[in-house]
């Protein structure tokens, strides 16, 4: 299933869609030369991305779904700014969590992309299409579209977002620093 969040409203160089989904519909997605893609997978699930090569743009990223006070963490907590090689999950070590250089860069990625010509759709794709993608997908529909309310699109919510991840964004977003600031 794939979820499109239609009919943004047009900002020069905006994306005419914003689309979140699982690793498998990904495959399917056309034209891929209009498209920007957010791959986020986790270290297990590295074997199942995509060839992402005919995209316009590709962040690919990888960390763990795994939200802050999740069970998993046996009551530890991750640090938002937790530099590389201190990221590592406390369950199994050979994952990491995302933290805010990863919410930066996706940013930084997304911003870029925006003010392609040729972009006119986001693709953000996570292994199950729930939780890392629905949590991008709802930070940057807020962002460009307003307000929006937690329903069904198509077959999905973003009602299972990842909430670290959200949050992660919106402590890093540059627009929002320089209102705070000025």
């Amino acid at each position: 299933m794939i979820t499109r969040l239609n009919e943004l409203p047009q900002r020069r160089n905006m994306f005419k869609e914003i689309v979140f989904t699982g690793v498998d519909s990904v495959r399917h997605f056309r034209p891929k030369r209009k498209a920007a893609v957010i791959s986020i997978l986790d270290y297990s699930e590295r074997g199942y991305r995509p060839d992402l090569t005919e995209f316009a743009a590709v962040l690919l990223l990888e960390f763990e779904d795994v939200s802050d006070g999740a069970p998993i963490l046996f009551g530890k907590e991750l640090r938002d700014d937790a530099p590389i090689g201190q990221d590592r999950c406390p369950h199994n070590f050979e994952e990491r969590f995302c933290t805010t250089r990863d919410a930066k860069l996706i940013h930084e990625f997304v911003e870029r992309v925006s003010k392609d010509p040729r972009v006119n759709t986001l693709y953000i794709h996570c292994f199950a299409g729930q939780s890392r993608s629905a949590a991008v997908a709802q930070y940057f529909l807020e962002k460009y579209a307003g307000q929006v309310q937690d329903a069904g699109f198509g077959n999905r919510t973003t009602g299972a977002m990842n909430r670290r991840l959200y949050r992660l964004l919106g402590s890093t977003d540059p627009l929002r620093a320089g209102k705070e600031e000025g």
